[in-house]
């Protein structure tokens, strides 16, 4: 749903559902959407991400710090989501801040319950993903060697 690039085909496959880049359809609307493909009585998806440019696009725009960025934070505290915060190496902010951390939730078969990992690099997502598809990963940064250990 609107992830950058996920419209295309990969490896000889294409996804049963894409949406182009729309910021003026409501997060509602797109959480709506993703929802009613993997319920979709006739071809269900079993992977699904969903982009949504908050708190990126504001982040560029006014910067973390303040009460409006902190509103822009409260509208995204009940989305469910990888909040993607590569913006923060490109333009000046500390990668190592926790403010800039991504977060990632995840539930299936291939995660196990309940488990709450130690910050994992960013670049590990790609790695993890091949691995939940079963997808050739082409070589590249990234490892899930500690994706797969629960303390």
């Amino acid at each position: 749903m609107m992830w950058p690039g996920g419209i295309f085909e990969y490896e000889g496959v294409t996804p049963t559902f894409a949406q182009n880049f729309n910021e003026s359809i409501p997060w509602e609307e797109r959480i709506d959407t993703l929802i009613s493909w993997f319920i979709h009585p006739i071809h269900p998806i079993n992977f699904g991400i969903l982009y949504i440019e908050e708190p990126d696009y504001h982040g560029h725009m006014i910067g973390i710090k303040g009460p409006e960025f902190d509103d822009i934070l409260g509208k995204l505290d009940n989305i469910l989501m990888n909040a993607d915060s590569e913006f923060a190496a490109f333009n000046g902010y500390d990668n190592e801040a926790i403010e800039m951390h991504p977060f990632f939730f995840a539930n299936g078969p291939a995660f196990m319950p309940k488990c709450k990992l130690e910050p994992f690099n960013i670049l590990d997502y790609f790695r993890c993903f091949c691995k939940i598809l079963d997808l050739h990963c082409p070589v590249g940064n990234g490892t899930i060697s500690h994706l797969t250990k629960c303390p």
